[in-house]
Parts: structure tokens; sequence; C-alpha cells
């Protein structure tokens, strides 16, 4: 899926379930764009795809009464225990709801409950079921399924011994009978919060790293890629002219007058009588003087670029990019900023910070 097909399609979802971050998408869209003019996110890639825009809730633990009654409604009527994701509504291969990182051993099953709209659940169970570590670490809420009069598998207690030393520990809900059902709906709702909380908080950080430390790390290297320029232009220019006064000795400087005079005596009337031999001449001189300049820029560049990250910060934007962009022909500083793209910036960084 193309990064235009993810955002149509993320698009289509949202509007079904999530319409509160339609304007956080859009968003989304406008800081593309700016990142793309900057090269700081590569053309065929989008900053939407680095966010997580649905909750993934977690069932793990024993196939309990009470897991039973929660998956009611969700799991296939007759259907056992099994590993699966469940979504809303249908559930394409390249849904762009389900996490490219979404643990393996799972299939994509859809579903019409409502308790589904605006977010998965990974019911985890059966032979085919994923560890539980990498489960509990990508997941949002945790329900754990527990029989008060038999332990946890061995396994299963590890990974949550694990969790529960995370600073997120509090997304671990254990769940030992149906009473304890009655307070679910309110986390799962609170996890989504949180999740809308976190898309729009990816951009808001993404603007501040733009602004605060990306953009002050290309100036200075583009600052340091002048000085090597300025240093090679210079090198390039001593060389002409050592090449050039290395000619005239050969040639001897006697001749001098007579090369001199033959340079000024072609004027034909045709060009206004201008001497062309020696305008050819200048021009010869002067093409190989730009091409050795354009040799040093490239050159230089290549050399700064190879010390600055291909990616950097929470999204993995592509400071090296954004410095080559800026060595570009014409170009003054980094490419694609200043005063009108901090005012895109800021308010994109308003509408991410705008209550979903």
């Amino acid at each position: 899926m193309t990064p235009r097909q993810f955002l149509r399609a993320l698009d289509s979802h949202l509007a079904a379930e999530k319409p509160e971050l339609a304007p956080v998408l859009r968003a989304y869209r406008d800081a593309d764009r700016l990142l793309r003019r900057m090269g700081l996110l590569p053309r065929g890639e989008s900053l939407a795809t680095r966010a997580r825009w649905w909750p993934v809730i977690a069932v793990l633990g024993a196939e309990t009464p009470a897991r039973a009654a929660f998956l009611e409604g969700i799991r296939p009527a007759g259907a056992g225990p099994s590993a699966a994701l469940y979504v809303h509504g249908t559930a394409p291969a390249d849904d762009p709801r389900i996490p490219a990182a979404s643990p393996g051993g799972l299939r994509a099953v859809a579903s019409d409950s409502p308790r589904l709209r605006g977010r998965l659940l990974l019911d985890v169970a059966g032979d085919a079921a994923p560890p539980a570590g990498p489960v509990i670490e990508q997941a949002d809420l945790v329900l754990l399924f527990a029989e008060a009069d038999r332990p946890d598998p061995a396994a299963l207690a590890e990974a949550l011994a694990a969790a529960s030393r995370r600073a997120d520990a509090g997304k671990l809900l254990t769940i030992r009978s149906e009473a304890d059902l009655a307070g679910v709906d309110a986390r799962m709702a609170e996890a989504a919060a949180a999740c809308d909380r976190r898309v729009a908080g990816l951009l808001d950080t993404v603007a501040e790293e733009v602004e605060d430390e990306l953009v002050p790390f290309l100036q200075a290297a583009l600052a340091r890629w002048r000085r090597g320029v300025r240093r090679g232009a210079l090198t390039w220019i001593a060389l002409l002219a050592l090449v050039l006064g290395g000619a005239v000795v050969l040639a001897g400087t006697g001749n001098l007058p007579a090369f001199a005079v033959w340079l000024t005596e072609a004027r034909p009337a045709a060009l206004g009588g201008a001497p062309v031999r020696l305008l050819a001449l200048a021009a010869g001189v002067g093409g190989l003087w730009l091409a050795g300049h354009q040799w040093v820029r490239r050159a230089e560049a290549q050399r700064v670029a190879i010390d600055l990250p291909a990616r950097m910060g929470e999204a993995d934007l592509s400071p090296r990019g954004a410095f080559l962009r800026g060595t570009g022909p014409f170009r003054r500083g980094v490419a694609g900023w200043g005063r009108g793209a901090r005012r895109r910036l800021a308010a994109i960084r308003a509408a991410a910070r705008a209550d979903p």
C-alpha cells in the first residue's frame, strides 16, 4: 500500500469510527508537504504511517467465564480459543488500522461489535498465539483473565512480571470474575483517548524537533559545507592559475605579446567587432573554473553528508536528505525553511494540540 492509498483508507476509517481525528489527519498532510519541501521526509513517504491510530486491547490468560462473557459478540459464535486480531467492520489485508509491527501468528477477523469501534482487540489464545511479551509491549491495555485457584502459565507469568516493572505497568488489568468486567469499558475508553493524544502528540513532537533541533542542526552542517566549498574553490583557483602559468612558461614569455595580438585581432563585423578569440579563451577558463567549483560543491556535500544521520528523531526524519537538498544550486539556507514555513509549522502545532 502506497502512502497515498494509506491516507485515503485511513481517512475513510476515521470518518466512520473516529471523526474527531479528522483535523489531526489534515495536519499530518500539511506536515508531509512541509517536510518533503525541506527534504526531511523522502518523497513517497508520509508521517501518518509512523503513527498508530487505533489503540490495541490485548486479551490474555485463561479461558474463564469472564473472558467468554467479555468476548461475547466479538469472537464468532461457536469458535473456540484462537489467536485473532479483531477489527470493526471489514478486515482487508492492507487495513491501515492494523499496526505494521503486529505480532505474527494472528489473523485479522472482522466484527460488527460496537465495542470495537475505534479500537483493535488482540485475542491471544490457542496454539497459534504469539508470545505474550511482544503483545504486552505493543498493547495500550492488557486484560488478563485469571483463575483464582490456578497460577498463570510460566511463560505468561514471566512476561507479566517483566511488564509490571515498566513505566506503563498501569495498563495491566487483572480480571478474575465477571464482576470485574464492570469497569472494563471505561478503561478501554481511557486507552482509546490516550491513543488519540499520542497520535496528536507525535505531530507536536515532530514540529518541535524540526524547529528547535533539526533546523539548527542543518544550519550548522550547511555552514560547515560552505566553509569547505570556499577552501576547495580557492584551491581550484590556485590550481588553474598554476596550470595557466605553466602553459605560459612552456610557450615562452617572449611570445606573450604576439599571442595577445592574436587574441584581439579577430573582430568579425557580424558580431559587432567583439574579440571572439579573447572571449572564447575567457569562456573556456570560466567554464573550467565553474566545472571545478561544482565538483567541489558536490564532493564537499557528500563528505559532510556521510557524518549526518540518515534518520533522526521521534518520526525517523532524514537530516541527511534535508542537508543535500540545501546544497543544491541557488540555495542559501535550509531548503523550504523561512517565515512561511514557520507559520505553517505553528498552525500544525496548534492543530495537534487541540483536543481531538
